[in-house]
């Protein structure tokens, strides 16, 4: 395992007890005690803090509405990513089967640690922290709220119909995010933007949409 000293830089977290991190990156391929109840824990706390924002922050907006964010927010993909922006596969701690399969970058491996590391800032340094992490990393506030509108899935089949072809993107890692570029017919039609490819994607073929008029 790295220096968790430098985790804690990248977290942004100052942990009053590492050893609770320690376990936070304990597969249970790898031994027992392991993060499989840090995981439980960390999953609760996520949702309650992801709710409670939403409810706060969206005053118009539908169940129905904030659901769907919800699922997008909590999901292992999502989680997944941050986690691998956050460089956690270089600490997580696996049996030597995962090590061989490379289960440091299975989205569920990742996901699961993430969870884990959220419940042991709660532990170690209480609920406060363990918020504030969450509300920072995740940057809530950056992803759209329509992100159940499928905005790859109407241009690609508005540029099939229109030039028999489909649309292509490059997408590459920008600071902290991605930026997508979305070509059509060998020209660039729209950049994007996001904390993840597929809302960076997403992004991008929205803009492609409105350049084109179809939204």
């Amino acid at each position: 395992m790295n220096d968790l000293n430098e985790l804690e830089s990248v977290l942004g977290i100052d942990f009053k007890d590492t050893n609770i991190l320690r376990l936070a990156l304990t597969h249970k391929s790898h031994s027992f005690p392991n993060n499989d109840r840090l995981e439980f824990l960390g999953d609760s706390i996520l949702n309650s803090v992801v709710t409670n924002y939403l409810f706060d922050k969206f005053n118009d907006a539908t169940s129905g509405d904030m659901s769907r964010l919800k699922s997008f927010l909590v999901s292992g993909e999502y989680l997944a990513e941050i986690a691998k922006k956050l460089k956690l596969n270089n600490y997580i701690l696996l049996g030597k089967g995962e090590i061989q399969s490379q289960g440091d970058l299975k989205p569920s491996i990742l996901s699961s640690a993430l969870e884990a590391v959220i419940a042991a800032i709660y532990i170690s340094n209480g609920l406060k922290d363990a918020k504030d992490f969450i509300l920072r990393q995740f940057d809530i506030d950056s992803v759209p709220f329509d992100i159940d509108r499928n905005y790859k899935g109407k241009l690609q089949s508005y540029v099939l119909k229109r030039f028999n072809s489909l649309p292509l993107y490059k997408t590459y890692t920008n600071g902290n995010g991605y930026t997508s570029e979305v070509i059509v017919e060998n020209k660039t039609a729209a950049l994007g933007k996001g904390n993840s490819k597929k809302i960076a994607e997403n992004d991008a073929a929205s803009h492609a949409l409105k350049e084109l008029n179809i939204i």
